[in-house]
């Protein structure tokens, strides 16, 4: 029971804040045609989309750079354990806001919902992470060193192919063999995990 409040809550916390950070950063940006309603529906579409399905509403290539920035994180917290999503899931995601919560509160133990989080989840939770950042930053790297294109482009192309998500600002056809076999491997290591 524990494991699905967190699922749920996390989840709906991803959704909500990302939703309002897409729609603040989106407003005059890639939504900028859309009538009010409609900003505030594809902002939570997307909110949600970039963690699993990878569907648009709008043109990512006219994305502002604080909209790029919350669809990578949302891309790599990815989805919940169990399902197809790619990412470091919500789960691994939710025990390390709460180790830094324990630690910031002075706290030997990791607790929600009253019950706490075992040492050996917290260290699978913080060995995800870290792997999983340092593969990322690796792939675009390596990337940036081989193409020539536009430095958030390549960090959003990279970050959507280790989640799985399957978004791109329009980069994907231009990148040369080699950016797109690199992508192909972080899209197995991404689903693999």
């Amino acid at each position: 029971q524990m494991h699905s409040k967190v699922v749920l809550v996390t989840s709906g916390l991803l959704i909500l804040l990302g939703g309002l950070a897409l729609f603040y950063s989106e407003f005059d940006h890639s939504s900028r045609s859309l009538t009010a309603p409609a900003k505030v529906q594809a902002a939570l579409f997307h909110a949600v989309s970039a963690r699993t399905a990878g569907f648009n509403l709008v043109d990512f290539g006219t994305l502002s750079s604080v909209g790029v920035i919350v669809m990578c994180l949302l891309m790599f917290v990815g989805g919940s354990p169990g399902g197809t999503a790619g990412g470091i899931k919500t789960t691994s995601f939710a025990a390390l806001i709460l180790a830094v919560r324990a630690i910031l509160w002075g706290r030997e133990d990791i607790e929600v919902f009253g019950r706490t989080i075992s040492k050996e989840n917290l260290y699978r939770a913080f060995a995800v992470g870290t792997i999983s950042f340092v593969v990322v930053i690796v792939w675009f790297t390596m990337l940036v060193a081989t193409q020539s294109l536009g430095f958030i482009e390549l960090l959003f192309e990279c970050v959507s192919a280790f989640g799985t998500v399957g978004l791109s600002m329009n980069v994907t056809p231009k990148l040369n063999a080699l950016g797109q076999l690199l992508i192909v491997f972080l899209m197995f290591i991404g689903r693999v995990g």
